[in-house]
């Protein structure tokens, strides 16, 4: 949903989603077209993004720009705000500094505090309209590019590797045959090429990556098809045996799928 043209997204770590399910910062390797900002008041997060690895504490900012790949692992303390935009919230900037981007990591402490302020009164005042939210992101934007403002950088070829990779996955996931050999073959580079610089970016093996994509396609069957049977359900996803299945659920879980 990050990757549709009007997308906002703005949530605290421990924030109820509903009444069994709570939001953490902490997030599995991904993408999107979104911009988004991670603004951290406690604790301390190790990111990984486009296979640059480091870690961010209390008062710090962490950027994400548009189709960089990231993970997050976090402290037991942490605690924050995520707020991801999509390129509708962003035509001012865009039209007023068309080369121009932020640094993953904003650690001026001293300067984020106001920043930071900013973005915790937005969150206790969410009641807002359409024009409140483009306005309360402007700030926002104008109160970063007084510091941290810098000239945006090519895409890396390994970059570039990775997201077509990413892409041949997503389209072809449900072929119970896919590997790292074939997808390399298409893309005209060998299989351990492909597979360290992936393993780098993305922090896991190409087959966890697979199976947590196969896992959440099962999710999304499953909920709209009730009286489909796991089984079923699990090799429409690529799944060639039910205990790769269970095994690949349970390790993205802990536990076993409570579709019946």
């Amino acid at each position: 949903y990050s990757d549709m043209k009007k997308y906002f997204y703005f949530h605290k770590q421990g924030e109820y989603f509903s009444e069994n399910e709570i939001y953490r910062i902490a997030c599995m390797a991904n993408f999107h077209r979104s911009w988004e900002f991670v603004f951290i008041t406690k604790g301390e997060l190790k990111y990984n993004i486009n296979g640059n690895v480091g870690n961010a504490g209390k008062k710090s900012i962490v950027f994400i720009d548009s189709m960089q790949i990231h993970s997050y692992q976090t402290s037991e303390d942490i605690d924050g705000y995520v707020l991801v935009v999509s390129s509708d919230y962003l035509l001012y900037f865009e039209r007023e500094y068309p080369k121009m981007t932020f640094p993953n990591v904003m650690d001026d402490t001293e300067y984020n505090v106001p920043i930071i302020e900013h973005v915790e009164k937005w969150y206790n005042n969410r009641e807002e309209t359409d024009y409140s939210r483009f306005n309360n992101i402007n700030i926002l934007l104008a109160m970063l590019c007084e510091a941290y403002l810098t000239t945006k950088k090519k895409k890396e070829p390994t970059q570039e590797l990775v997201l077509n990779i990413i892409n041949y996955i997503e389209q072809h996931y449900d072929d119970a045959d896919i590997t790292m050999e074939k997808i390399a073959g298409q893309l005209g580079f060998v299989k351990q090429y492909c597979s360290k610089v992936f393993n780098n970016t993305m922090g896991e093996s190409f087959r966890n990556y697979l199976n947590r994509i196969r896992i959440m396609r099962f999710e999304e069957l499953a909920a709209r098809n009730e009286n489909e049977s796991v089984m079923t359900l699990a090799m429409e996803c690529g799944f060639e045996s039910m205990a790769t299945f269970y095994r690949a659920y349970k390790n993205l879980y802990n536990r076993s799928p409570k579709h019946n």
